[in-house]
């Protein structure tokens, strides 16, 4: 078993780095939202349009679950009753980017070819 000195600095480490990732996901998200990949889809592919609402949903909910990831941390939290919740996030992240390629490939193959 750790010491308290070294739980609280294992988790402030953790939160530290959850705080980072937050930062460049939401980064990224923001990317995706301002005009590039969403809109495109939206106006090449407009039969794509509930699929890419439901991927800008998730953005909003997996920030969400990070901040909660985050504050626990910071509350110096036990690591096991959140580290569940960090491994639930990561598979869901995974996903939603999956989700994100999938799109991209049903428009692509929605759109005009090059003429032969």
């Amino acid at each position: 078993m750790p010491t308290p000195e070294a739980a609280s600095a294992w988790c402030e480490a953790v939160s530290l780095r959850l705080r980072m990732l937050r930062a460049h996901l939401r980064s990224h998200f923001a990317r995706e939202e301002s005009g590039s990949l969403i809109e495109e889809v939206q106006r090449s592919a407009p039969e794509q349009q509930a699929a890419c609402e439901r991927l800008l949903h998730e953005h909003a909910e997996l920030l969400g679950k990070l901040d909660g990831l985050v504050a626990d941390a910071t509350l110096r939290i036990e690591p096991p009753r959140w580290s569940e919740g960090l491994r639930e996030l990561l598979q869901k992240l995974a996903r939603h980017e999956e989700r994100e390629d999938e799109l991209l490939l049903r428009a692509l193959d929605t759109t005009p070819g090059a003429p032969d």
